[in-house]
């Protein structure tokens, strides 16, 4: 009996459980640090601060003390018995330290009944005539129903939504399979005709040059005999010019008129003879490769 009073007097009555960091408002009523100040910020706005316990007001927000006494105690219960902590949904408010939830009101320690539509928040009974007083109120059954019809409906537009993603999804895969096709039989025609030109090209390329090379060597075989002609006639007029020369140099008449009549024909055939060397030297060094 003695133990279950000392429970009670380490139980937090916002969460029902072993003080987590135990503080006091200035009435000396005590609670966990988050538990009430979860409280205290619901009552800001309102005009002044209750303690949920005693229902004392403050205009300024009470300042919290640390019950160090209480919080040794509450956690010499909690490592001595561990098998007393309640199991269950942790609750929400009490974030720094996992405690289970409590289904009461925050504000008067009452079971949750409602819901209040305006505020979107959970209530109890005394709520309803108090502070949400004139406001639209549900079951909670028919606030949990009514909300889950909604998921529902929203659940199944976007299960819509994502089969539709997927069809698009699979759709853009089939495009993108197709481009890939295309494209990979188009650079393989473009790649054969690239191949069969450079073939035709190295051809072209290899009959051209041969062609050029057997012209070279058949122009420079004229030309060298042309050269060689041309060389053998050089011989022949400075023959002629030498005889020509000493006939000028003579100073005798008749022999000068005696000299062979010969020369001035020779002359004659050799700058016709010239003529037409030149003409062959002139076309001689022509390529046809076009």
């Amino acid at each position: 009996m003695a133990s279950a009073d000392l429970r009670d007097e380490l139980t937090c009555s916002i969460c029902l459980n072993i003080y987590t960091d135990p503080v006091t408002l200035p009435c000396g009523h005590s609670f966990c640090r988050t538990c009430i100040g979860d409280v205290l910020d619901t009552q800001e706005g309102s005009g002044a601060y209750k303690c949920p316990e005693c229902r004392a007001e403050s205009q300024e927000r009470p300042a919290l003390e640390t019950n160090r006494k209480l919080r040794n105690i509450a956690e010499n219960i909690r490592s001595t018995h561990p098998e007393q902590e309640e199991a269950g949904i942790p609750c929400t408010y009490c974030i720094q330290s996992p405690v289970p939830a409590a289904k009461t009101c925050l504000m008067c320690e009452k079971v949750l009944e409602y819901y209040c539509c305006e505020d979107a928040t959970c209530i109890c009974v005394y709520c309803v005539a108090g502070e949400h007083r004139g406001h639209q109120v549900e079951t909670l059954n028919e606030a949990s129903e009514k909300k889950k019809e909604k998921l529902r409906n929203i659940l199944q537009k976007l299960t819509s939504q994502r089969e539709e993603a997927e069809k698009r999804v699979q759709s853009l895969e089939e495009l993108r399979r197709q481009v890939q096709g295309k494209a990979a039989g188009v650079t393989e025609r473009v790649t054969a005709l690239i191949r069969d030109i450079r073939k035709q090209l190295e051809a072209l390329e290899k009959r051209v040059l041969s062609e050029i090379s057997r012209q070279e060597e058949q122009v420079s075989l004229r030309v060298s005999d042309l050269i060689r002609q041309l060389e053998i006639k050089k011989e022949d007029l400075s023959r002629k010019m030498g005889d020509i020369e000493e006939l000028c140099d003579m100073t005798d008449p008749v022999t000068v008129l005696q000299g062979r009549e010969s020369d001035r024909d020779d002359y004659c055939d050799a700058e016709e003879d010239t003529e037409r060397r030149d003409i062959k030297v002139h076309h001689v060094g022509d390529l046809d490769v076009v």
